[in-house]
């Protein structure tokens, strides 16, 4: 028997000869395989192509036309903001950002590995990076910025290898700069506008910088737009900048613009190919304010040494170290409400918020310790008027027939009220003696307002609550409606407001009626009574004008990058004091004798009242057996009355001894006077 393999040799040995004999019959049959192969695949084809082109053509069409056209939106340059002079406070720079497009990107690994190598591109951690990518809202289509301020270098690079990086852009974003910096030499103000025009300067070196930006709580900020903003503003778009506090915010629709979309084709790569179409963004309109900077320099400097030098001081009858751990000041000018200046204390930079905040210094600004730095104190902080609350009571008592200017009230050391005898002291132990309304003010005599407010409690049953109807008329309890966001209204406390206290919280309000003595605290100012130190100036400023005071107001106009005006905002009267010109003026006389002859007499001393007038009232309010009072100096001063000037200091003592002595340096700096000497005083109201 033969071996397989010889079989096999003589099997294929016949298949040959047979296919001699028979050549044609056999590629007939390869023909018609190869012929139903092809024919099969051209079925097959067809049916591919008619399922494209109609069962999915407009997904596929879709898809098509998002892998060869991107848009790419951009942030519109914010408006800048200008002095009352027109120069610039606040402009803007072109920030490189890196930004991812979601979009983009296949999958998950894809994702992985784009932010592994952004980690170790940018120097921040890959929790950092998913952080900034998981922001609930936005079109998928936006590129969501995951680094500020990255140099041409860096972006180069990601260009050059666009390949590791699909998804990842350059976006361009416009960025905030301050240009008026005090806190400083003239030297470092120069280092620090060319850091913040410098893309590659380093962020925490800028925050370090001793240079500070003037009125950061009138200018506020502008960060990035969170999920609430986005719910509340369709138009707006992860990343965005948003005006946060201040101008910023009460300007932001007319600071914003409008962003610009640019149409692009790109290859299946990502990469560029021509550009489709471009509309570009359109800078904000510029809002112009009535801002001095130079008087605004005078006004914080002048708060912050008075504060620092109050805290170098001894309250003795508490026994205990004065803390004054804030404070604020306010200057008006006087004849149309703008705002001069505007300062408070503790205070914040705004350049910390350049490219992002870093979170320990958030939370920084937000801890109670720090005495919450971002807060304006000048409309938001809520005090105790004290005595400069007296002119109000002496308005009501002119208003309702209660005194006449020329009528006299024996004041001695204490006022008695009530049929249980309760003794009210006066700041002065001896007393004042025989008073008429001009004295009641130079000597802030307690005894003369003890005794209005007992007679307007007395005879309430025939006109009402005499006394906060009138300080209602003036504006306090309700908000002046000054075009900076987050003003507080005060409070002007009466029977019904107690009885909703007593409801509410019966353990800190045990009472649900209005007593005498209530009324008595509250005509100078004390109880439950509560302003804010833009009310005050308001009420000054309607002296000082012999009647009307205009609505406070930061923005002179709004207009149009070319300059051309777009809205103004003229004086708009809110107050008109109830009460004829010759009373008036005898207020006006009682506030002009307590520089030169009354409570702030010390606070003064030597001050060219013939060369710049300046009337005023002292004010210290009592914080309980273990607080020290409040400080307060409200005034108005200059050749024609156009500025007033209230600055106020929380625990800082007497109002003759830290508020008084601000408020001069600040006429000192606004008229070039040399500074005098401060002399320390008594304690007086």
């Amino acid at each position: 028997m033969s071996p397989p393999w010889a079989r096999r040799a003589a099997k294929a040995r016949e298949s040959a000869r047979k296919l001699e004999e028979n050549p044609a019959g056999d590629t007939r049959m390869r023909l018609t395989i190869i012929a139903v192969v092809i024919g099969a695949l051209l079925l097959t084809l067809g049916v591919r192509l008619w399922y494209l082109q109609v069962l999915d053509h407009e997904d596929f069409s879709a898809r098509a036309s998002d892998n060869q056209v991107r848009l790419i939106r951009s942030e519109a340059p914010r408006g800048r903001i200008l002095d009352h002079n027109g120069n610039v406070l606040v402009d803007n720079r072109v920030s490189f950002s890196i930004g991812v497009e979601k979009a983009q990107i296949k999958s998950s690994d894809d994702m992985d590995r784009i932010v592994s190598r952004l980690s170790i591109l940018l120097n921040q951690s890959e929790d950092e990076i998913r952080t900034k990518l998981e922001k609930p809202k936005g079109s998928p289509v936006d590129a969501i910025p995951v680094a500020d301020d990255v140099s041409k270098q860096l972006l180069l690079y990601i260009e050059e290898h666009q390949d590791e990086f699909p998804g990842v852009v350059a976006v361009t974003r416009p960025v905030r700069v301050l240009t008026q910096l005090t806190g400083c030499t003239d030297e470092q103000k120069k280092k620090t506008l060319a850091e913040q025009t410098d893309l590659s300067a380093n962020r925490d070196d800028i925050r370090k910088d001793p240079c500070r930006s003037i009125a950061p709580h009138v200018l506020g900020y502008v960060g990035e737009t969170t999920a609430d903003d986005l719910d509340a503003h369709s138009e707006y778009r992860i990343g965005d900048s948003i005006g946060r506090g201040g101008v910023e915010a009460s300007y932001e629709s007319s600071l914003r613009g409008s962003p610009g979309l640019k149409k692009i084709e790109v290859n299946s790569q990502g990469k560029q190919v021509s550009v489709l179409g471009e509309e570009p963004p359109q800078q904000g309109k510029d809002v112009v304010l009535t801002l001095d900077p130079d008087v605004q320099t005078i006004a914080e400097d002048a708060l912050r040494e008075g504060i620092l030098r109050a805290r170098n001081t001894y309250d003795g009858e508490k026994g205990h170290p004065t803390p004054a751990p804030g404070g604020a000041v306010v200057v008006l000018d006087t004849h149309t409400g703008g705002v001069v200046a505007m300062a408070s204390y503790p205070s914040f930079n705004p350049q910390d918020f350049i490219g992002g905040i870093p979170q320990a210094t958030w939370e920084s600004l937000n801890d109670p310790a720090n005495q919450y730095p971002l807060n304006n104190r000048a409309i938001q902080g809520q005090y105790p008027a004290a005595s400069t609350f007296k002119v109000v009571t002496a308005i009501s008592a002119l208003q309702n027939g209660f005194v006449t200017p020329e009528t006299t009230i024996n004041a001695g050391a204490y006022y008695t009220a009530g049929r249980e005898g309760r003794r009210f002291y006066d700041w002065n132990k001896t007393g004042h003696g025989r008073t008429d309304l001009a004295k009641s003010l130079v000597e802030s005599v307690d005894v003369y307002y003890y005794t209005i407010g007992d007679q307007m409690y007395q005879r309430r049953g025939e006109g009402g609550d005499y006394l906060q109807n009138t300080a209602r008329q003036l504006g306090f309890g309700d908000k002046t409606g000054i075009d900076i966001a987050n003003e507080k209204g005060g409070q002007v406390p009466d029977e019904n407001w107690l009885r909703r206290m007593n409801n509410a919280n019966p353990a800190a309000f045990p009472r649900n009626s209005w007593n005498p003595g209530d009324n008595i605290n509250l005509s100078i100012g004390q109880g439950d009574l509560l302003v804010t130190p833009l009310q005050v100036a308001n009420v000054y400023a309607a002296i000082a004008n012999g009647g009307p005071a205009y609505k406070p107001h930061i923005a002179q106009q709004i207009q149009a990058v070319d300059g051309s005006i777009d809205r103004q905002f003229p004086p708009e009267p809110i107050i008109q004091l109830p009460i004829p010109p010759e009373q008036i003026q005898v207020i006006q006389a009682g506030l002009a004798g307590v520089t030169r002859d009354g409570t702030a007499k010390r606070a003064f001393a030597g001050f060219p009242f013939d060369q710049v007038p300046v009337s005023g009232k002292t004010g210290t309010a009592q914080n309980g057996s273990t607080k020290t009072d409040t400080s307060w100096f409200a005034s108005y001063g200059g050749p024609n009355n156009e500025y007033t000037v209230v600055a106020v200091v929380e625990e800082g003592g007497a109002g003759n001894v830290t508020a008084a002595p601000i408020v001069r340096r600040i006429y000192e700096g606004i008229f070039g006077l040399t500074p005098g000497n401060i002399q320390e005083g008594d304690r007086t109201d």
